[in-house]
């Protein structure tokens, strides 16, 4: 904040107790928007006391009402107002203020955790040593997969770079979850350059952990992507490594490394090996009693067929 702003700011802060501005620096720990039920939980103050605070604050013109709904009914006047309410508190303190937010959110509204990732994430980010690790990268974990189910291949790349960047506090499974998640986020954004390494990184600790359920996973998505990046020899090359690790499978993902092989043989001209290579489909997916997994087959089997 301008110093000169800065000093205005201040001077219409001094209308407030010292405990009135504590209520509001948490206030703006929270966010440009907050609510009542959060700022109760990291305070622990009187609900009276608190009302009183929030009603002088408003007559003050400091916060007035959100338009962001019923769960943040409370916003600061201006970015500027919250910013020096934050320049009063130390690092250390904020930090840990940051900290018991991200606490206060899992405690106020446990059924919306999952749609809430982000912020937690976020606050934890904030809170840095003081936050959980491992609450950190559980938290990027669900905003990533929320953000990559939505298309927002950015934000979910950000999320799970930054998970990743916990090594400490993640197991190898996890490690490999989270590059696979990774690549597909970097694939929607058509970075071949780290999408593809990152989902082989993924395939090779699912292979060292001999996870055959997820090899199959990671070999048919990792084939998926080198078709969508029209690396076709190397797509055919990665599905029939796959095919011979789900050697006598009856499973999804042997008709989808199936289908993938197909799709890349008719790519680069290979028609009637492409043909070949859907023989045991409809079988498989028929054993498997999967009705869309059935038409998915037969109209890769028609394609094939009409070239």
């Amino acid at each position: 904040v301008p110093e000169n702003v800065r000093l205005v700011i201040n001077r219409r802060l001094e209308r407030l107790d010292e405990n009135e501005k504590r209520v509001l620096a948490a206030a703006a720990v929270i966010g440009r928007s907050f609510s009542f039920q959060l700022l109760t939980a990291i305070r622990q103050i009187d609900v009276d006391e608190l009302f009183t605070v929030i009603e002088k604050a408003q007559q003050m013109g400091i916060i007035i009402p959100s338009s962001e709904g019923p769960e943040r009914p409370f916003t600061f006047t201006h970015e500027l107002v919250r910013q020096t309410l934050l320049a009063g508190i130390s690092s250390p303190r904020r930090a840990r203020m940051h900290a018991s937010v991200a606490d206060a959110i899992e405690l106020v509204y446990p059924g919306a955790v999952n749609e809430r990732a982000g912020e937690i994430a976020d606050h934890l980010i904030k809170a840095g040593s003081f936050a959980d690790e491992q609450k950190l990268v559980r938290s990027l974990t669900l905003a990533g997969n929320s953000a990559l189910d939505a298309a927002a291949f950015e934000e979910a790349r950000s999320s799970f770079r930054t998970a990743l960047s916990h090594q400490n506090a993640i197991s190898a499974k996890e490690r490999a979850e989270l590059l696979a998640r990774l690549g597909m986020a970097e694939a929607g954004l058509e970075l071949w350059e780290t999408a593809l390494p990152n989902l082989r990184k993924s395939l090779e600790v699912y292979i060292a952990l001999g996870d055959r359920d997820m090899i199959g996973r990671s070999f048919s998505e990792l084939t998926d992507a080198l078709i969508l990046a029209r690396r076709f020899q190397q797509a055919i090359e990665t599905a029939r490594r796959g095919l011979a690790h789900l050697e006598g499978d009856v499973s999804v993902d042997r008709v989808r490394l199936l289908d993938g092989l197909s799709q890349a043989l008719a790519s680069v001209g290979g028609h009637e090996p492409a043909r070949e290579a859907l023989k045991e489909t409809p079988e498989l997916a028929l054993r498997l009693a999967d009705p869309k997994l059935v038409a998915k087959v037969v109209g890769v089997r028609s394609i094939a067929v009409e070239r």
